[in-house]
């Protein structure tokens, strides 16, 4: 979002940068325009009008501009602040043409290499701008500027890296965290099993402990739940009794003392 708001607002200083440029240079421009028809690139680069034109260009252009073209209504540079340029055509031929047609064009891309009228720079932000030239109510060519918006990109790259570092550190610390959490949580539950797995197996030893010496009793022992059936019975009591443990167990006393009355 920010690097789209950041083009749009280098786009909208390009236009205005262009405009001044046209309104301030018109005749000369249209001078110009007229002078360079039909002539082929020996002669668009020999033309005895390119130096002071140059030269006016030079008075009024930006500083943040990289480089400045013009092309006539077919396309062809007719001028450029890199000489070697003239004559030739865009390397995106199709905006000038949409330009001519429709109105102003932006292009931004990147360049490894991008020559400029001081040297080569490498590996830049290049922000095109193409504005149409009208005269007489005629589109008579299109003026091209090249801004370099490098310096501000890396700004926001370097701070959205910044942001994606601590991004990655909270979830990584967030991570951390709960993975910490689980460990002493897997722990804890370990222990708590091992406690009821103790408690469970010294509650057995003591109820065999306890069943060993009821059934060495030599008193009768009978044990019986909350419904009142018989959930212990030793051998005393079946001496007593005369029923064996597996007759008794889960039955009731009434049903063993009156057992007409289960029939």
């Amino acid at each position: 979002d920010q690097l789209a708001e950041h083009e749009q607002i280098a786009a909208q200083e390009n236009e205005k940068t262009a405009i001044h440029l046209i309104q301030l240079m018109n005749e000369q421009i249209t001078a110009y325009v007229a002078a360079t028809a039909g002539l082929d690139t020996q002669a668009l680069r020999a033309n005895p009008r390119i130096n002071p034109f140059n030269a006016t260009l030079d008075t009024v252009r930006e500083h943040d501009i990289l480089k400045l073209k013009l092309y006539n209504s077919s396309g062809v540079t007719i001028f450029s602040s890199v000489p070697d340029d003239i004559g030739g055509t865009s390397r995106n031929p199709e905006i000038p043409k949409k330009a001519m047609a429709s109105g102003t064009q932006h292009r931004l891309e990147f360049r490894d290499t991008f020559r400029t009228p001081a040297g080569d720079v490498r590996d830049r932000n290049i922000l095109a701008t193409y504005v149409p030239l009208t005269h007489a109510e005629k589109r008579i060519g299109v003026l091209e500027i090249y801004a370099d918006i490098t310096p501000s990109f890396d700004r926001i790259y370097a701070k959205t890296v910044n942001i994606a570092l601590i991004i990655f550190g909270a979830f990584a610390a967030l991570y951390a965290t709960l993975f910490l959490s689980a460990f002493r949580a897997d722990r804890a539950i370990a222990e708590w099993q091992k406690t009821v797995a103790g408690n469970n197996r010294k509650l057995a030893e003591s109820e065999a402990r306890l069943w060993a010496t009821i059934n060495s009793a030599l008193d009768a022992v009978i044990s019986i739940d909350a419904e009142s059936r018989l959930i212990g019975f030793n051998p005393a009591a079946e001496a007593m009794f005369g029923w064996s443990r597996a007759e008794v167990i889960g039955r009731t006393m009434t049903e063993l003392l009156i057992p007409e009355r289960h029939r």
